[in-house]
């Protein structure tokens, strides 16, 4: 029985049929995009302590911790500890 399940993609609003119950999203890319606006709204905004420019503040970053400063501090600061420890 292929497509036993009739869903609606959140996403797009695309009719379509899996066999998976559980199945939200017509595709993986689909998948992604919501994921990816979610997290934009979910974003808040912040100055950085570190130089002081307005940033948006992810919910949770990849390894699932809170960044305390701007993406351009987080790279300088990772720099900096990669020439310390070469």
């Amino acid at each position: 029985m292929i497509g036993r399940y009739s869903k609606t993609c959140p996403y797009c609003g695309k009719e379509f049929t899996t066999d998976v119950e559980h199945k939200k999203y017509c595709s993986e890319a689909h998948k992604t995009y919501d994921y990816r606006r979610r997290r934009l709204e979910q974003a808040t905004e912040k100055i950085c302590p570190k130089c002081g420019r307005p940033w948006t503040e992810p919910e949770i970053s990849k390894n699932h911790t809170k960044p305390s400063y701007c993406r351009y501090c987080q790279q300088y600061f990772a720099d900096h500890h990669r020439q310390k420890v070469q």
